[in-house]
């Protein structure tokens, strides 16, 4: 079985590294340079999608206004993760009403990355 990952981060260098850290460890990676990006992704074949990595601020549609949006428009129950250095607390209960699984603090450790999307695939994505 495949594992996808949609990953949104309007950081390009973030995304090309991120993207790197994840294919060399078995996942393919989708990307999207912006939360709008990532809805269309998801609208169109949300089906094909195992977990959603988004940051949290973006221009535009942010990982948060992203999650709420995938929620309400039952557009997939796949697990999303957010990426951040936001560390409030009420910002984190907003996100976890919002549909949000896991936040990642930022500067991401690889180790730790990979660690918690693989406890995260196991978790959510496996029969």
């Amino acid at each position: 079985m495949d594992k996808k990952i949609l990953l949104v981060e309007d950081n390009r260098e973030y995304i090309d590294m991120l993207k790197t850290i994840l294919s060399e460890h078995g996942y393919q990676v989708i990307t999207a340079h912006n939360g709008e990006d990532g809805l269309e992704i998801l609208k169109k074949d949300a089906s094909s999608i195992d977990i959603i990595i988004t940051d949290l601020h973006m221009p535009g549609i942010s990982g948060l206004e992203l999650a709420k949006e995938i929620f309400l428009q039952k557009i997939t129950e796949a697990p999303i993760v957010i990426l951040t250095t936001e560390t409030s607390s009420q910002m984190k209960k907003e996100g976890t009403q919002a549909g949000i699984h896991h936040w990642i603090i930022k500067p991401i450790k690889k180790e730790i990355f990979l660690g918690t999307v693989d406890l995260i695939f196991k978790r959510y994505c496996q029969n």
